[in-house]
């Protein structure tokens, strides 16, 4: 998903709603890239002007100030995004001031089964979790709960270690902790719960200067367990009480199961291989979860209107 403003911590009185873009959304179905060859078979493409689950209404470009050529050679370039193999399929809203200017769907779900796109379908929204959980964290912050400045060893004592001493809650916000992308010592899989991830981190140490940009799951999972440690409960209840449920997200989740009722509209993930130049199936929605726990960094499912409330 592309975001064309970015999101600061809101300050006392602020309206915390805006860590949720307003403005504009522009979703490109995230983790559904292919290679296919240019020859294929007709692009899917379906323009959408209303959708009885849409949270906004939908209106005419031109009365937002938009020019439908503007959308319709965008819609175009997507197109052959999804025909030259770039994505298998995407899904575009355009929010303005809390009304849809166009929204339209491309491709397929399912490079094996060929299904198409539709509108509405959940995603594994992946690393999109991330401004979730910082949500959530801010909410806390702006009740007093929790300090931005609070070393992480204060609620995780397994981290009281000189080097970790300088990891904040505010650094495990802005990614400037030192921790690599995902240096744990073991596969995640293999872990049972958030908290018990997290301290096998001590294991290693930070890669990188503190104060240094470097984007890292480890740091998301830490805060995701400080957070659980400062509400007294599970991160995926809380992200439902101080986020889902205020918003009104009714097809964000936290846990996924093939037995569920919304199953039918889950999308498949794939993969980017770089010794054969195509993508592949990785997961579909007859598996269960990669990893049994949520792990704070990934893992929520959600749609594009949830995503633009």
């Amino acid at each position: 998903m592309l975001h064309p403003e970015a999101v600061d911590p809101p300050g006392p009185g602020a309206t915390w709603r805006r860590v949720a873009l307003r403005a504009l959304v522009l979703s490109l179905g995230l983790g559904l890239g292919t290679a296919l060859p240019t020859h294929a078979e007709p692009v899917h493409r379906q323009q959408v002007t209303s959708h009885p689950q849409a949270p906004f209404p939908y209106r005419p470009p031109v009365s937002l100030g938009f020019s439908e050529e503007t959308f319709r050679r965008l819609g175009d370039q997507v197109e052959t995004w999804v025909g030259e193999g770039t994505v298998v399929g995407a899904e575009v809203l355009v929010v303005k001031s809390g009304q849809i200017a166009w929204h339209e769907v491309f491709g397929v779900r399912d490079l094996e089964t060929r299904a198409a796109l539709e509108p509405a379908g959940i995603f594994r929204i992946r690393s999109m979790t991330k401004p979730l959980l910082g949500t959530a964290a801010l909410r806390l912050v702006e009740r007093g709960e929790l300090s931005l400045d609070a070393p992480a060893s204060d609620f995780l004592p397994v981290l009281d270690a000189e080097r970790w001493r300088e990891v904040t809650v505010r650094r495990l916000l802005e990614h400037t902790t030192g921790l690599s992308f995902s240096p744990f010592p073991r596969d995640r899989s293999k872990y049972n719960s958030l908290r018990e991830s997290v301290e096998d981190l001590p294991a290693i140490e930070p890669s990188g200067p503190v104060g240094e940009f470097v984007y890292s799951d480890a740091g998301s999972a830490t805060l995701g367990a400080i957070v659980e440690v400062v509400s007294g409960k599970p991160l995926e209840s809380v992200l439902v009480q101080e986020v889902f449920e205020p918003l009104g997200l009714r097809d964000t989740y936290t846990v996924y199961d093939p037995r569920l009722a919304w199953r039918p509209r889950m999308n498949s993930t794939h993969y980017w291989d770089v010794d054969d130049q195509a993508h592949h199936r990785y997961w579909h929605p007859g598996e269960g979860q990669e990893i049994s726990y949520f792990r704070a960094s990934g893992g929520a499912y959600s749609t594009v209107f949830d995503y633009a409330v």
